[in-house]
Parts: structure tokens; sequence; C-alpha cells
């Protein structure tokens, strides 16, 4: 019996694929917002949220915060899509229960302002009413809708 040749096919495909999002450890399965970010947006748009600074705040201190800082320690995480019938899912009440079950929400239908919501845990490792927030995502599918993306009309 001959010895089998290695599979150098796979050995190249690992090679040339994009860097993995970094899986953070003390919660399985979940990655911090700032790899999530990275992973979604290209990278000068990347770079150009984790600097951003808010628009409003409630105090100077949060006013000078970036993106970046103030999120440093969330964590998000979801395997599916659900896609629900009642814009009032999307609640706090709602929301750490949603990341519990590792579901990001696909709105209703003429939900106005918003299509997509993933929620992500902040601040801590422990998952709670008081510590989640959520990414809102607004899908435009429009033909009139070009693919360059442009703030200033």
């Amino acid at each position: 019996m001959l010895p089998q040749k290695p599979n150098t096919r796979g050995q190249a495909k690992a090679e040339n694929e994009a860097p993995k999002i970094e899986i953070e450890p003390t919660l399985p399965r979940a990655v911090s917002l700032e790899s999530f970010t990275r992973g979604l947006l290209a990278g000068r748009w990347h770079e150009d949220i984790l600097n951003s600074k808010p628009a409003e705040w409630r105090n100077r201190n949060e006013g000078q915060r970036s993106f970046r800082s103030t999120f440093q320690d969330s964590k998000v995480y979801f395997n599916h899509f659900i896609k629900i019938d009642d814009p009032r899912v999307i609640h706090r009440d709602s929301l750490w229960r949603l990341i519990a079950q590792g579901a990001a929400v696909m709105c209703a239908n003429g939900q106005g302002g918003v299509d997509l919501v993933i929620p992500f845990v902040y601040h801590t490792e422990k998952l709670g009413r008081n510590n989640v927030s959520a990414i809102f995502i607004q899908v435009k599918n429009n033909a009139k809708f070009g693919t360059i993306f442009c703030l200033i009309p």
C-alpha cells in the first residue's frame, strides 16, 4: 500500500481565506462589538464609526467619548434571525431574551425606520435587562439608491 499524498489544496485555501473574527474566550461564541463592525464594514467606514462621537449626550463626559471607548467591552452573539410581527418586541425587556436565544431580528413589514436589529451586551458578561442595547439597520432595496454611498447629495 502506498502512502497517501497530503491534501495541499485545503492548506492553500486556508492560507488565502479572510482573517477570522476573534472569539471571546469568556463568552463562548460571542465576539466583541469592534470585531463585529470590522467584519461588517469596509476599513475606512469601520474606522470612521469607531472614532465617531455621539451627536447627542446627557453630559459633557459622554460627548467626548468615542464609539470605540464607549463600547469597548460590548459583546455580540447571534446565530439566526427571527421575523417579528409586532414592533413592540423591539424593547429592552425583549432584547436580553433574544441574545440568550442567539437571535437577531428581521422587523415587521412596514415598520418605520428599522429593518434589522442585532442586540448586544455591554460592560459586563452578565446578561440582563439593564445591560443590553442593539444595532439598528435600515436596508434600502429601491432601484433609485445606487451602490455608491454619499452622505451629502
